[in-house]
């Protein structure tokens, strides 16, 4: 499925409304959305989100093989799951451009800056190294992937623990975590992105665009910086020609946004980590899996209309409650206004309404009592003896049909066959 292309209308009204420095959630050119990292019970596992953006990561490692040229140097990989669920345009099992673009950053950020020391997963030169693999699985795409992908994949780098080894002549012995305790990753510094959206050829920039912002952008920037104010990688889209200054402005609004974030993963890794030293239970994801992990939804238009007055319905039965009560509830349906436009004056009239129909029917019902008098209950007597005696006249005698409305009988006086019968005898 493929996006919905832009209109010129859309397109008009949001680059004017980023002229003037108002974005459709409300933001300014210069503000960030919210960023919420958590951190799963099982270590090496990270959510974060970015406004609507949600990226879930998980690492691991296995033993294997090192390569030809890096006998002595562990392995790092990066895969990425582009899921429907996320974006109707992605497809399931295909990446397409934009998973790719996703994939070949996540790879400049976490392997190639050198974040990572490759050297200390090395068990045996030439024949055994530490594969470590870090999966991302886009959950939502509300814009700036690269962003809150870098945020959970470095928690969940920091979040992650090994098993412990031993290296013996013959053999490696993989350790269990009550035997010993798992061991943590060597990791130099954090590199983490920042986007930049430009309009109108590069002389205004927003930061951190949403996905509808991005249909209407002429380029963007990434810059990925760490907490030492370095620049490890740095990637333009488009063909726009970009000014030192407006490059340096980036950069150095991209120095505080890193900053914040490496404090806040620092100190969610460390919290997590005086929870398991106290052995106590870690609640990872389940406090707010029911809350982060849906995707967007839409909501019906609901139309609410007044209570019922509750004067109104203590003047009747329980019976008399459920039809008043139903009955509002179908005249309400056909209501098209709002709660606060219906005041005291409808609320009563639609209460008198409820009481004149109830009044009808009880009325209706009065009536159909009173029909039945003496003279219709004995004709109905006639009417059973008479079926009787064609039921023993059947198998001798020609069976003679006879078919008649019988009119509802009454709780004053049940008749069954059986008893009629026995009166008969």
């Amino acid at each position: 499925m493929r996006d919905e292309p832009p209109t010129l209308c859309e397109r008009e009204f949001v680059v004017q409304g980023i002229v003037e420095n108002l974005r459709l959630d409300g933001r300014s050119r210069d503000d960030f959305r919210a960023v919420k990292l958590f951190l799963g019970s099982q270590t090496g596992t990270a959510l974060c989100t970015l406004g609507n953006t949600k990226v879930y990561c998980t690492v691991s490692g296995e033993i294997g093989e090192p390569t030809r040229n890096r006998p002595s140097k562990g392995l790092v990989f990066v895969d990425v799951d582009m899921s429907p669920m996320a974006n109707p345009s992605f497809q399931h099992g295909r990446l397409g451009s934009k998973g790719f673009e996703l994939r070949r950053m996540l790879e400049l950020v976490i392997r190639d800056s050198r974040c990572i020391d490759v050297e200390s997963l090395c068990i045996r030169a030439g024949k055994e190294v530490w594969k470590v693999q870090v999966n991302i699985k886009v959950l939502d795409d509300d814009g700036c992937l690269l962003d809150c992908a870098s945020v959970a994949a470095a928690a969940a780098l920091h979040h992650y623990r090994r098993p412990m080894i031993t290296v013996e002549p013959e053999r490696t012995i993989i350790h269990s975590e009550r035997e010993y305790a798992p061991v943590p990753l060597n990791i130099h510094h954090m590199p983490l992105c920042v986007m930049y959206g430009f309009i109108r050829d590069g002389e205004i920039s927003i930061t951190d665009p949403d996905s509808r912002e991005e249909l209407y952008l002429d380029g963007c920037l990434w810059l990925s910086v760490n907490k030492r104010k370095e620049i490890c990688g740095l990637h333009q889209t488009s063909r726009l020609i970009l000014t030192t200054a407006m490059i340096e402005a980036c950069a150095n609004r991209s120095f505080q946004r890193v900053s914040d974030l490496t404090d806040l993963i620092t100190e969610i890794c460390a919290n997590d980590a005086a929870t398991r030293s106290k052995n106590q239970v870690v609640e990872g994801f389940s406090l707010v899996f029911d809350e982060l992990l849906h995707t967007n939804e839409n909501h019906p238009n609901e139309l609410i209309g007044p209570a019922i007055p509750k004067a109104v319905l203590n003047k009747f039965g329980p019976a008399e409650k459920d039809e008043a009560s139903t009955s509002a509830q179908l005249d309400l349906n056909d209501a098209t206004c709002n709660d606060d436009e219906m005041d005291d004056a409808k609320i009563q009239l639609q209460a008198e309404q409820i009481a004149a129909s109830l009044k009808v029917q009880e009325e209706n019902k009065e009536e159909g009592k009173a029909k039945k008098t003496p003279g219709s209950r004995k004709k109905e007597n006639t009417e059973v003896m008479d079926l009787l005696d064609g039921l023993d006249d059947v198998g001798t005698a020609d069976v003679v049909e006879k078919t008649h409305e019988q009119p509802p009988q009454t709780g004053d006086q049940d008749f069954s066959l059986l008893s009629a019968k026995r009166k008969k005898k």
